[in-house]
Order: C-alpha cells, then sequence, then structure tokens
C-alpha cells in the first residue's frame, strides 16, 4: 500500500522536533494508531460500496465462476469475471447501483431509503469543511452490516428462494428500525 502523505509529513515534523528518544517512541506508539486512524476512517462507507457493486455485479451474472471479484488488477482475471462489464459496473455511480438494486427487487423500500439517505450525507464529503460525525461512521458501517445480509444469499452455492426472501425481509426490518432512528 502506498504512503499516506499526511503520515509522511507527521513524521517529518515529528523528526524536526522531537529529540532521538522521543522520535523513536513517535515511531514505535504513536504512528501506527494514527495510521490506522487515517486508514480506516471511511471503512464502513468502503465496505458498503464493495458490497453494493458485489451484488450489482452478482445479479448480473458478470462473473464466471463462484469466485467474486473486487478489484481487476490483470487480464488474468478474464477468466473469473467480464472485465469490461466489471468496469461499466464499477464506474456507475452508487446511485444508478442503488436504483437498479431496487428496480430488481434486491432492495427493499427501507433498504434503499436508507442507501439513498446515506448516499446523500456521504456525498457532503466534497463540500469545503465537511467532517463525518463518529454517528455518520456508524451509520455507514451498519448500512453495511444490512446489505451484507442480502449478500449472502446471493452468493451462496444454491440459494433457495426463502432463504433470500428471508434475509431480505430481516434486512428490511433493521433498515427500517435504522431509519426511524437517523431520520429523527
Amino acid at each position: 500500500m502506498n504512503e499516506i502523505p499526511t503520515i509522511a509529513n507527521l513524521r517529518k515534523l515529528a523528526e524536526l522536533n522531537f529529540d532521538p528518544e522521543c522520535y523513536k517512541k513517535y515511531l514505535a506508539l504513536i504512528e501506527p494508531g494514527v495510521k490506522s486512524i487515517i486508514e480506516n476512517y471511511f471503512s464502513g462507507w468502503k465496505n458498503l460500496e464493495s458490497t453494493v457493486n458485489q451484488m450489482v455485479m452478482k445479479h448480473k451474472g458478470i462473473f464466471k465462476t463462484d469466485l467474486i471479484v473486487i478489484s481487476i488488477d490483470s487480464k488474468a482475471d478474464e477468466q473469473y469475471v467480464d472485465v469490461e462489464a466489471f468496469n461499466k459496473i464499477k464506474n456507475q455511480s452508487f446511485k444508478q447501483k442503488i436504483d437498479y438494486l431496487r428496480k430488481n427487487e434486491i432492495l427493499g423500500d427501507s433498504s434503499y431509503k436508507l442507501l439513498d439517505l446515506l448516499r446523500e450525507k456521504r456525498n457532503k464529503i466534497h463540500e469545503p469543511g465537511v467532517n463525518f460525525s463518529e454517528q455518520e461512521l456508524a451509520e455507514f458501517s451498519y448500512a453495511h452490516s444490512i446489505v451484507w445480509f442480502i449478500l449472502i444469499p446471493m452468493i451462496s452455492h444454491s440459494p433457495q428462494k426463502r432463504d433470500l426472501n428471508y434475509m431480505k425481509e430481516n434486512a428490511e426490518k433493521s433498515a427500517e428500525y435504522f431509519l426511524a432512528k437517523i431520520e429523527k
């Protein structure tokens, strides 16, 4: 993984301002924690978006095996996935993906509304000076767990219609409950 520029800058500042003994402590104790916070800050949204991608791709049948591909690195991946379709879906907006899932009855009303609401919250990151609260970050993670329960039967080897419906119903109940909490 490439180094985060913020970490490199922080390290330089620590090196310039700390004596050698304190700098060693910074490298051993403080920097790993800061790096973890920065890398994981947006993980709930990243996981949510990745799972929604997988749901659309699985439903559209672009995987050539039971393997779910979440990123493509080379031509070798053509044996597992329709690369052109993969890239097309990956480049769609989140809104297009959840609209597709709703239209194809994979997402229920509450799940769809929840994802659309969180999409709008996430889009505010582009505005100057906007940071997410701990609550909003938790909302992204919770939404990921909801869509994960819809994806599980989709990727099982022999999904039964009743299993798909059961998981979808439970995800829908959870989304409904969660929506009521965050819309207040």
